[in-house]
C-alpha cells in the first residue's frame, strides 16, 4: 500500500486505469525516480527494508502449505500477493510479476518432490504443472502488450531485433513488435555482455554490482557511487545501461572483476544445489526461501543481478544467509564432541 501510494495510486480505480494502459505507469514511474532523485527515501519505506526478508517468504510458503492453510490465512496470503501484483502492474514493469511467478514455480518444484500421484485423476504435481504453465502464459501475454504499447509509444521497434514482416501481416504491427520484443528478452544482454569486455576494469567501491544500494547510499549516506561497467560501457559505446541487458557478470565484474564474478557464480552454483536438497530432505524454512531467491538470481542471469535491484531483495537475501551461516556453524557443544 505505501508503495502504490508513493507511486501515485489514489484508488483502485487508478491502479486499474494503469492495469489496461501500462505506458502510463511505466513513465509515471520514471517521473517518480526524477523527483525523489538526491532526496532521501520515504521514511516509512525505510522503516520497513529491515523486513525485506518477509517479501521473499510470502509466496513459497503460500504454494508449499496451501493444502494445509484454511479460511483466513489463506484470504490474507491471496490479499498479500494481490497487492503485490497491483503495485507492478501499476507501474507498468514486469520485475515484480517475473519474480512472482519464478518462486512460484520455484516452490511448486519443492511441493512436487514429494507428491504422490492419484488414480484415475490427474496428480498433484499434474494439477500443479498446469497450474504453472497457465500462469506463465498469461505472463507472456501480458509482457507482449506491455512491450507492443512501449514500442508503439517510444518508437522502439526493430531496435534490437527487426520485426518480420510476415509476422507483422499475420497479427498487426502492436502485436508483431510486443512478440518480437519479448522474444530478444533472454538474449540481447549477451550482447551487452560483449560491449562491457571491451571496457577496462575500475573498481567500484563495492556498490557496482546493486543499483539499488548505489542509490541508497548516495541519497541517504551522501556517498556518491563510482561508475558501474554497464555505464562506462554506455560512454564508450551505445549501448545503455539502464535501458538494455548486459548480463548479470558487468554488473558483479564492477567490485569483483570478470573472474572474480565467475567464481562468484560457482558459490551462488553450491549453495543453489544445497538449498533444493535441504529444501526437499528438511522442508525447513531457510533453504526453502534461499532456492527460491536464487531461482530468481540464476534465471535473471541473461538480463542483470535482479536480486541487487531493489533493497527489498538485497536486505532479504542478507538476512537468508545470515540467518543459514549461523544455523551452520557449530556450537560449544558440537565443536567440542568432534574434537574429542
Amino acid at each position: 500500500m505505501l508503495r502504490l501510494n508513493a507511486y501515485g495510486a489514489t484508488s483502485p480505480l487508478s491502479v486499474w486505469n494503469n492495469i489496461q494502459n501500462p505506458v502510463t505507469g511505466y513513465l509515471n514511474k520514471f517521473d517518480v525516480y526524477q523527483q525523489s532523485a538526491g532526496n532521501s527515501s520515504s521514511p516509512w519505506l525505510v522503516l520497513l527494508f529491515p523486513f525485506g526478508v518477509l517479501g521473499t517468504a510470502l509466496v513459497p510458503l503460500l504454494v508449499i502449505h496451501w493444502r494445509d492453510l484454511y479460511g483466513w490465512p489463506r484470504v490474507f496470503g491471496i490479499a498479500g500477493v494481490t497487492l503485490h501484483l497491483s503495485f507492478y502492474l501499476f507501474i507498468g514493469t514486469m520485475k515484480g510479476i517475473g519474480d512472482l511467478v519464478v518462486m512460484l514455480a520455484g516452490a511448486a518444484m519443492i511441493a512436487m518432490s514429494k507428491m504422490q500421484p492419484r488414480r484415475r485423476s490427474i496428480s498433484p504435481r499434474g494439477r500443479a504443472l498446469l497450474a504453472i504453465a497457465g500462469i506463465f502464459a498469461i505472463l507472456v501475454v501480458f509482457m507482449i502488450n506491455n512491450h507492443g504499447s512501449r514500442a508503439e509509444k517510444f518508437g522502439t521497434a526493430g531496435i534490437l531485433m527487426e520485426t518480420d514482416p510476415a509476422l507483422t501481416e499475420a497479427v498487426g504491427p502492436f502485436t508483431a513488435d510486443g512478440l518480437t520484443d519479448v522474444i530478444s528478452y533472454p538474449t540481447h544482454g549477451y550482447l551487452g555482455l560483449s560491449f562491457n569486455l571491451g571496457t577496462p576494469f575500475s573498481w567500484s567501491r563495492g556498490l557496482g554490482s546493486s543499483p539499488a544500494a548505489a542509490m541508497f547510499a548516495e541519497q541517504n549516506l551522501g556517498i556518491k557511487p563510482e561508475p558501474t561497467y554497464p555505464e562506462r560501457t554506455e560512454y564508450r559505446t551505445w549501448w545503455p545501461a539502464q535501458r538494455y541487458w548486459a548480463t548479470i557478470y558487468p554488473w558483479l565484474a564492477s567490485d569483483l572483476t570478470f573472474p572474480g564474478a565467475l567464481l562468484f557464480m560457482g558459490l551462488a552454483g553450491w549453495l543453489f544445489a544445497s538449498s533444493w536438497h535441504r529444501s526437499i530432505s528438511t522442508r525447513r524454512i531457510v533453504p526453502i526461501l534461499m532456492f527460491c531467491q536464487l531461482c530468481i538470481l540464476i534465471l535473471y542471469v541473461p538480463a542483470n543481478n535482479q536480486l541487487g535491484m531493489t533493497l527489498e531483495s538485497i536486505v532479504g537475501m542478507a538476512t537468508l544467509l545470515i540467518i543459514h551461516t549461523a544455523r551452520s556453524l557449530p556450537g560449544p557443544r558440537q565443536s567440542g564432541e568432534q574434537v574429542g
